[in-house]
């Protein structure tokens, strides 16, 4: 999830930066406007569905069923992740056919259909499933703490302090990574939900053709400022952690002591004297 939200920014950084001193390719080259948008969608889904499984991996760890805790395994994990890689490369593959431009915009401009399609596509795959999925596994999740901590509560008196001490320590860190989740769900929710407004509304009006300057301004702007808000969820994973989880922040702090004591921290440098001249009064013969 990071890696592709990190190559997501930097290709809706460099298209931005570069379009500040010079023309605008995504407006004048066709490949161009094509590419921006299939690029970007591919990234996007890759991400947000690793964060929907990461949720689902969350919850299976925490059940009781042996069968879906077999699913929290590194090998499962990587194949889901293969296959994420697969068909978020695949899924969005309608842009390269029916992105055109018409004068300096970009997008689906000359089908109806397309344009409803990807509407709705958009608002299923960014939106509605994941988001539905992201909130069923955080309460599946929430769940199935409460149960382990009835259990342990029934079981306490035939546990050692130190074992209960133990199973403390677990659930708060279980809380923890469960408020963590909810933050991130609930922030993805709130970024994404601008963006599938814009494309509900440019479906809705698509037949309309006597716009004015002013309204198409404002679309332009409301558009601009839904996919500016989008991004913000990329970069929202550190600081929503932060502010959240006190055991994150603990351990950033730890991190960054280690870090600065070892750099700070001044070397011992131990002296080698040579041995040869040692050697030399040892193989000379003692004069009596």
């Amino acid at each position: 999830m990071s890696i592709a939200a990190l190559a997501f920014l930097i290709c809706v950084l460099s298209l931005a930066l570069y379009a500040l001193h010079q023309t605008d390719p995504v407006t004048t080259l066709l490949s161009f406007c094509k590419l921006r948008i299939y690029v970007l969608q591919c990234l996007s889904l890759t991400y947000r569905w690793c964060l929907t499984a990461a949720c689902f991996d969350r919850f299976a760890l925490s059940s009781n069923d042996l069968h879906l805790r077999n699913f929290a395994r590194v090998q499962i994990a990587r194949r889901t992740v293969r296959i994420i890689i697969v068909v978020c490369t695949i899924a969005p593959v309608h842009t390269l056919i029916f992105y055109n431009l018409r004068g300096r915009v970009c997008g689906i401009v000359y089908s109806s259909a397309a344009a409803l399609y990807h509407s709705v596509f958009s608002t299923l795959a960014f939106a509605v499933l994941p988001v539905s999925i992201m909130f069923a596994c955080a309460r599946l999740t929430y769940r199935n703490l409460v149960l382990q901590r009835r259990r342990q509560q029934v079981l306490v008196g035939q546990r050692s302090n130190s074992l209960n001490n133990s199973d403390e320590e677990k659930n708060k860190q279980n809380q923890q990574v469960l408020r963590m989740l909810l933050a991130q769900t609930l922030f993805y929710a709130v970024t994404i939900a601008p963006l599938m407004c814009i494309y509900i509304y440019n479906a809705i009006t698509f037949q309309v053709t006597n716009k004015s300057a002013d309204r198409m301004a404002i679309e332009q702007f409301c558009q601009f400022l839904a996919e500016l808000i989008n991004i913000l969820f990329a970069v929202s994973s550190f600081y929503l952690y932060t502010l959240v989880s006190r055991m994150f922040r603990r351990e950033i702090l730890n991190m960054f002591r280690s870090v600065l004591t070892r750099v700070c921290q001044p070397k011992n440098f131990r002296r080698v004297t040579p041995v040869i001249h040692d050697i030399q009064l040892a193989t000379v013969p003692t004069q009596n």
